[in-house]
């Protein structure tokens, strides 16, 4: 620890002496410990996979993403309705080319970005009932339920709607209209 400053424009936040106008990360660290280890241990699940080239439906949805005429009005999603979420999805996948690697990190990204909206969301509804470790375990009950690890792993056009429906409700709920 710091010793007690000379001059008064330090002040003291959870031990540590800050300067004036400075933010310490501790507060929020020491709150979101349950997320970040969902988010960690997420990430080193997820990573032996991360040169998987896509099976089945995957294998289609990357070839349209990557090769198929993509417009404003118009994209091909072989009979799929996520055509806004394969637009999306097709320009990480013309980014990648060959590394398949690259577009894997675009799908943790995109899951990562699930995890907390379902985090956030679990705080907002059961956070005067339940305690951070135990909203922490809801959500990894989510975030490593087979259907959700393994559309992650594996290119599914579905994904989009679980993460935009889950972004969207968050941002619903707080009021935040404009991402909504």
């Amino acid at each position: 620890r710091a010793s007690p400053p000379h001059d008064r424009t330090l002040k003291m936040r959870n031990g540590v002496f800050l300067k004036k106008g400075s933010i310490s990360l501790r507060p929020v660290l020491s709150c979101h410990i349950p997320l970040f280890t969902v988010i960690i241990t997420y990430l080193l699940t997820r990573l032996p996979y991360i040169g998987f080239v896509p099976l089945w439906d995957g294998a289609i949805f990357y070839w349209f993403a990557r090769h198929a005429k993509i417009g404003v009005t118009t994209v091909e999603t072989h009979g799929h309705i996520s055509f806004l979420y394969m637009w999306l999805v097709s320009v990480p996948a013309r980014l990648a080319g060959d590394r398949i690697e690259l577009f894997n990190c675009f799908l943790i990204i995109f899951t990562i970005c699930s995890i907390w909206a379902f985090y956030k969301l679990l705080e907002m509804f059961l956070g005067k009932y339940v305690s951070g470790p135990e909203i922490g375990l809801f959500t990894a009950v989510f975030a490593f339920h087979p259907t959700v690890l393994s559309n992650t792993i594996n290119l599914n056009l579905d994904q989009g709607l679980m993460i935009f429906f889950l972004l969207f409700l968050l941002s619903y709920l707080k009021e935040h209209y404009f991402f909504a």
